[in-house]
């Protein structure tokens, strides 16, 4: 490995088709990335760890983090940065980092998380301890 001096840069052809399956999977809403430790809505199951990727090119680098998150398992990418260094010969070296996570699946609007995630609400919701039905749901307790 040459720190200094070495004026030919490695070749990056050889990965078009993950990058292509990255973009594709990007661009069609497969994987979320967010700036932010948290996704609005949505609950992290799942945590990968840090995922990252470095290259000549922004895009490169980019789409390379794409495919590592995918490669992991993950559908988000949560707290992502970016970063580029200049090199003394005149190289710029981008890289960009995040977590790779997996969130729970999205809970539709009325729906129990229980029945969302597929499994069944539970058949006492809503009622009383004695049976009546007179009791008053108050914050997801019967008083």
């Amino acid at each position: 490995m040459v720190l200094f001096g070495n004026k030919k840069r490695p070749q990056e052809g050889g990965d078009e088709g993950k990058f292509e399956h990255a973009r594709q999977s990007y661009f069609s809403g497969k994987l979320k990335i967010v700036t932010t430790e948290r996704i609005e809505g949505r609950k992290i199951k799942w945590t990968f760890g840090l995922v990252a990727s470095r290259s000549f090119s922004s895009e490169t680098a980019f789409y390379g983090l794409v495919h590592n998150a995918l490669e992991a398992g993950a559908d988000a990418v949560v707290g992502y940065r970016e970063n580029v260094a200049f090199h003394p010969d005149g190289d710029r070296h981008y890289t960009c980092y995040g977590t790779a996570v997996f969130l729970e699946p999205l809970k539709k609007p009325g729906m129990p998380l229980e029945q969302a995630m597929g499994g069944e609400a539970p058949q006492d919701a809503g009622q009383d301890q004695s049976g009546s039905g007179k009791g008053k749901k108050k914050r997801g307790r019967i008083v």
